[in-house]
């Protein structure tokens, strides 16, 4: 069995110009849902923090996908999920 996992896309308000894209890799999580909510959480405590050059969440919103890699090492990416609240 190889590593398996959800791809969660969040978009984050940049100090100045367009949204940036940040992309986190949850690994227990049983559930597109419960991905975004890992993500979500791990994305306010990164702003917390300072660590990224970001102003805040854009709520609401994010992009989850079922990431597989298999045993000779082929990623896949299926069942994307738009999920409008997260």
């Amino acid at each position: 069995m190889g590593i398996q996992g959800w791809l969660v896309e969040l978009h984050h308000r940049a100090a100045e110009g367009p949204c940036l894209r940040a992309f986190y890799f949850i690994r227990d999580a049983g559930d597109p849902h419960q991905a975004a909510q890992l993500a979500v959480v791990r994305a306010k405590s990164e702003t917390h923090c300072g660590t990224r050059p970001w102003t805040g969440l854009v709520e609401g919103w994010a992009n989850v996908e079922r990431l597989c890699c298999d045993p000779i090492g082929r990623w896949s990416l299926t069942d994307p999920v738009h999920i409008a609240n997260a």
